[in-house]
């Protein structure tokens, strides 16, 4: 989750283009060195968009929250291609089928899965040759 300082950050960048400060009362951005130059930035201007910044990234963290972990996405979405050829995604769908009929989950097929597109095997390059041969 977010911290303060980061949803400060976040909100004097929305409104200044750069960091900032809020010192009593007074809205202050900050340059490259550090110097504090005052602004005529309401403080409430900040302070409203620290609350949107908050609601947001509150939010954004809720709904991805919200969602089953990639497996159990990736699960679903097997689930839903073996049942229905129609909705089969190519070549995601025969990629894990392969793996599935080597490896099903009973263990009762102890195959070695096939290498369909097998990497060239390396050139062997003998540095110490004579090059005279």
């Amino acid at each position: 989750m977010i911290n303060f300082a980061e949803i400060a950050d976040i909100a004097f960048n929305n409104i200044l283009g750069t960091s900032g400060v809020v010192i009593d009362g007074v809205v202050y951005s900050i340059d490259e060195h550090g110097n504090n130059t005052p602004t005529d930035t309401p403080e409430q201007t900040i302070k409203d968009e620290m609350d949107r910044v908050r609601a947001e990234v509150q939010y954004k963290s809720e709904r991805a929250l919200a969602y089953p972990d990639i497996h159990e996405q990736l699960d679903q979405l097997w689930h839903a291609m073996d049942t229905d050829e129609s909705k089969r995604l190519e070549p995601f769908y025969t990629t894990l089928k392969a793996v599935k009929d080597a490896y099903p989950k009973d263990g009762s097929n102890n195959t070695v899965l096939e290498i369909v597109d097998p990497l060239p095997e390396p050139e062997v390059v003998d540095s110490m040759a004579d090059e005279s041969e």
